[in-house]
């Protein structure tokens, strides 16, 4: 399935190519793009504006001569079961959930993670609760960030620690244990 297509209702949008193996849905209202687990890895990019990307893979790399800028762009990503590689950018609008992410440069509004590392910057219009988090030649930038472990600049307004956050109710339930 590439190129633009329809399954049912949901349309991808204009110009962006549906991964083989990959479905668009509508949950909730919500138009999905759906990477299944067998699919571990895309050399396209995979740019889905008003989409949440769910992410079954355990391990599911983006990357490819095709990708310039972005690898993933879109409105939420929810794999909090994998770990996503891709040497370019990933760009959120809203929400961000992964296991891990490993990029150049991860933005979102806000992102939840037990790991990112970056090699540019991990940025958040409200807020990053990332259990360890690393960025190579950058910062880490948010209105608020909630880390264990913090590599790294640290340009947030307020920072708390693991421990006092998941005292106050600030860590999501998913992320607490492990």
């Amino acid at each position: 399935m590439t190129g633009d297509v329809s399954d049912g209702d949901v349309k991808s949008p204009r110009g962006s190519i549906v991964p083989p193996g990959c479905t668009l849905e509508e949950i909730d209202g919500r138009q999905v793009l759906r990477i299944p687990s067998n699919v571990t890895r895309v050399d396209t990019p995979i740019i889905f504006p008003g989409f949440t990307v769910v992410i079954e893979a355990p391990l599911f790399t983006v990357d490819g001569p095709s990708i310039v800028n972005a690898s993933i762009a879109s409105e939420a990503i929810e794999a909090t079961e994998s770990h996503i590689l891709t040497s370019k950018e990933i760009e959120v609008i809203g929400l961000l959930q992964a296991q891990s992410v490993r990029a150049r440069i991860v933005r979102g509004a806000r992102i939840e993670a037990r790991e990112i590392e970056a090699d540019v910057s991990v940025r958040a219009a409200e807020s990053i609760v990332v259990r360890r988090v690393s960025v190579r030649d950058g910062a880490v930038r948010a209105p608020r960030v909630i880390s264990e472990e913090l590599h790294g600049e640290n340009a947030a307004d307020e920072s708390f620690q693991w421990s006092d956050a998941v005292e106050r109710g600030l860590v999501p339930e998913w992320l607490r244990d492990g």
